[in-house]
């Protein structure tokens, strides 16, 4: 039966259900759901089929009295829509961090009760949701210990597919433990792990000073099963010490794989829509006397940036989807673009745009530089600087954006067109078609420029004696130098930039691992001065015999070529 406002349809039998990822499927939860957790969207969330419902006082009893008349509305909302819930499907958890145990049920009516969720043994109470187990505390010592089990087993049986001598090459046997054991353990790590120090919850002059999150024993358990990982990857025997098998593996230990996914969390957190429930929970504003929670800490890794929003699909008005550089090669391109170059009217307005990313002194400085032509005479450049934390692909860009705008001002008939010349590939595909996140907000403005006006794109070849491209280089110099920088979203860090500060801060935690683990090696490995990255070893592409035989020589002589 179908209900379209105040009208029924008659009920029919239903041949079958909806598919497993059906597009009908988001049909129906907008039709249905959707409803149901508008109702109260600050107590009530969910995610496809499933529905959580959250309330918190200062007892356990306030809150049964709560959930009750709260599942009985959702009860009376889906006997009216004709929506059925599953009661064996209903869980609840009480979270405290309180000693006592008290833990009692939701009785809804006389035919259902739902009772707290239990557990076998001596396993610790848990309840799943998306995958994550919370306990009463919430401790995750079970969601831990469950990760920890599941990655367990596929590690032992990555072990025993190999020996020392005989088995797969260990660069595949690698690929396994990345994809199967490494992704399992970490899984919700975002959760439960917020680094090894927190902010004291005491007050007064002990308020900001950083205490431990006694962490410890649910790392070394990830820690375990990571180095069971590596020791079944690498044909090497079992007295070589844990950290020259990490290093010769490529493989991160378990506080360093925990440190790099809060990372990857933290730089994640700064790419998400502004309507991302985790972006409204960072704009509420924190009172004095409350403690930075994990989300909070995480943000705090990773400098702000621009967030980029969600836009439509994009294709500009004459622009093809096909190579800029149409197969041909920079030279035969250059000539090509020079020919046409000279043929234009005096009319025609051709913006050219390039961008620079240079260090001086240690500094880093990234500008952009624009030189707009009528006909084949210079009338207007311009540059400037951008923020550091910003790569030269923002920079061109940008550059594009300036020009186009500054390009807009000249006089000229309205039929006539103007030409952007890039020489980045990249960059005229984000024209074209979809902005890319890093400086989305300058390719949106220029693609409604664009949209518009008559505006047209052309690949211009860099460093091939353009005569426009090699001004706008030069101007792209002088502007990364001069460090003038406008009073707009340019200034700001780009998306790109804090890529690469997310990749220093996790070079930085596996050398800071590197060199505690060094200390504990003897003085004849620690003499060759070898480096540690978490990269693949080309060395593991070696039949496994060789390979040993390689781990196997004295001092470690074979490294020497690792040597940085």
């Amino acid at each position: 039966m179908v209900r379209l406002e105040g009208t029924y349809t008659a009920e029919s039998k239903t041949q079958c259900g909806t598919p497993q990822g059906s597009p009908l499927s988001p049909i129906l939860y907008v039709l249905y759901l959707a409803e149901l957790l508008n109702q109260d969207r600050s107590l009530r969330f969910g995610y496809a089929d499933d529905i959580a419902i959250y309330r918190a006082s200062k007892s356990v009893e306030s809150n049964v009295t709560m959930l009750k008349r709260d599942v009985r509305q959702v009860m009376r909302w889906g006997a009216e829509n004709k929506v059925a819930f599953a009661p064996e499907k209903l869980e609840m958890i009480h979270l405290s961090r309180k000693r006592n145990t008290n833990a009692p049920s939701i009785r809804v009516s006389p035919e259902l009760t739902i009772t707290p969720v239990t557990a076998v043994g001596d396993e610790q109470p848990a309840l799943r949701w998306l995958g994550v187990w919370i306990d009463r505390k919430p401790s995750f010592k079970r969601h831990v210990a469950e990760r920890s089990t599941k990655a367990l087993k596929v590690a032992r049986h990555i072990k025993g597919l190999a020996g020392v001598r005989f088995g797969p090459p260990a660069a595949s046997l690698r690929k396994a433990v990345v994809t199967c054991v490494q992704s399992s353990l970490l899984y919700g790590s975002e959760v439960w792990y917020g680094g090894r120090r927190k902010p004291s919850a005491s007050h007064g002059y002990n308020r900001n000073r950083l205490v431990s999150t006694r962490l410890g024993p649910l790392i070394e358990k990830t820690n375990k099963v990571m180095v069971l990982a590596a020791r079944g990857v690498l044909p090497a025997w079992r007295t070589a010490p844990t950290a020259s098998v990490l290093r010769d593996v490529g493989l991160p230990s378990g506080s360093t794989a925990l440190e790099h996914a809060r990372i990857r969390f933290a730089l994640r957190l700064r790419t998400l829509d502004a309507a991302h429930p985790l972006v409204r929970r960072l704009e509420t504003p924190i009172l004095p006397w409350q403690r930075a929670t994990k989300l909070r800490c995480a943000d705090t890794l990773i400098p702000h940036a621009p967030r980029p929003v969600l836009a439509q699909p994009h294709f500009s008005p004459g622009c093809s989807r096909t190579d800029p550089t149409e197969g041909s090669t920079k030279e035969a391109a250059a000539e090509q673009f020079n020919t046409w170059w000279s043929q234009l009217s005096d009319n025609t307005i051709t913006v050219f745009s390039d961008g620079s990313e240079q260090y001086k002194d240690g500094a880093k400085l990234v500008g952009y530089g624009y030189a707009i032509y009528r006909g084949q005479s210079l009338v207007r450049t311009g540059s400037g600087a951008i923020n550091s934390i910003s790569h030269v692909f923002d920079a061109e860009a940008i550059g594009a954006l300036k020009g186009l705008q500054c390009a807009l001002e000249i006089p000229r008939p309205l039929d006539e067109h103007i030409w952007m010349c890039i020489d980045s590939t990249s960059v005229i595909w984000c024209m074209r078609a979809n902005a890319s996140n890093t400086s989305q907000w300058a390719f949106l403005e220029c693609h409604a420029l664009i949209d518009q006006f008559k505006v047209g794109i052309r690949w211009s070849p860099g460093h091939m004696g353009i005569e426009g491209n090699e001004t706008a280089d030069e101007l792209a110099d002088a502007g990364a130098n001069e460090g003038r920088m406008d009073d707009d979203r340019s200034a700001e860090p780009t998306i790109s930039g804090i890529g690469t500060t997310a990749r220093a801060l996790a070079d930085a935690a596996t050398s800071d691992w590197w060199s505690r683990c060094l200390t504990g090696l003897s003085a004849s490995y620690r003499k060759w001065g070898l480096g540690y990255s978490i990269v693949e070893p080309p060395e593991l592409c070696l039949p496994r015999t060789l390979l040993h035989r390689l781990l196997a020589a004295p001092n470690g002589s074979w490294r020497l070529r690792a040597i940085p």
